[in-house]
């Protein structure tokens, strides 16, 4: 399952970023704090956000940066149509609609 912490968006519609602890959260249907089934470990069930009301769009390429919250440096294709990779320091760069230097 992957890690939505940082990246809170799900791309599934009707899936929410759920946190179970401070280091890790899930996009699910639903969330009842506590033990959820098939899986161990206490889940506090704070909404991170995410609930997508469409699929995202198709990646534009095979290999691609997901979004503004990756580091594009060094794969600078952007998933997101409308996108580019913009960079802000030598080692890191985001894919983002627009960007205003300075």
């Amino acid at each position: 399952s992957h890690n939505c912490h940082h990246e809170t968006a799900c791309c599934e519609a009707g899936f929410t970023c759920f946190q179970k602890t401070p280091n890790w959260a899930a996009c699910l249907k639903t969330c009842t704090p506590g033990y959820q089934p098939n899986d161990s470990g206490r889940w506090t069930c704070e909404v991170l956000g995410g609930n997508a009301a469409t699929p995202l769009p198709a990646p534009v390429s095979t290999t691609c940066t997901a979004s503004w919250s990756h580091n594009c440096h060094h794969e600078t294709a952007c998933c997101e149509a409308g996108f580019t990779c913009f960079q802000k320091t030598p080692n890191w760069a985001a894919c983002l609609k627009t960007c205003t230097p300075g």
